[in-house]
């Protein structure tokens, strides 16, 4: 919300659009979250994309020109990047490679292999994290019942059946 706001206060100034095309893509990605929230992303990048020339626009009209004495400039942009090195170092630990044993790990990394080796064919009752999995590994074959394409292939009553299945709630 703060971005299409932002988005709309600056599309109010001097600068002018660039065209219909960019004011149709804006809407579109704007409306995109409220049907699937994993679209936010996507609306924060076309936001910014579309709209940075005209938010900055707003942003001078707004606010007085300062001017800051470069050594004062320097030794802030210094400390952005200490900082942000110091913020990828602490990170660091977390870039690991993904892990392929099934020691540790979430996946069924065993019954997906035995599956396959087996070529067996058929449905197979999933839970939501594991359907991606199971469909790289034993598709065509294998049809799950539920991924992570929820929003987009699965309707909302699939879903919730799939959902009371596995977790072995109600009928």
């Amino acid at each position: 919300m703060a971005l299409a706001c932002a988005a709309l206060v600056g599309g109010g100034g001097k600068s002018p659009w660039r065209g219909p095309v960019s004011v149709i893509l804006l809407a579109c990605t704007a409306v995109l979250p409220l049907l699937a929230s994993r679209h936010m992303p996507l609306f924060g990048l076309a936001c910014v994309v579309l709209t940075a020339e005209h938010i900055g626009d707003a942003w001078d009209r707004t606010l007085p020109v300062v001017r800051v004495p470069v050594a004062q400039g320097f030794g802030f942009v210094a400390f952005c990047f200490v900082v942000a090195g110091a913020v990828i170092l602490a990170s660091l630990p977390n870039f690991q490679c993904v892990r392929i044993d099934s020691r540790g790990t979430e996946f069924p990394i065993r019954a997906v292999a035995l599956l396959k080796q087996s070529d067996a064919a058929g449905n197979l009752a999933v839970h939501f994290d594991w359907g991606e999995y199971v469909l790289w590994h034993l598709d065509p074959r294998i049809k799950v019942s539920i991924d992570g394409r929820r929003e987009t292939v699965y309707s909302e009553r699939s879903y919730a059946e799939n959902l009371r299945f596995t977790t072995g709630l109600r009928d």
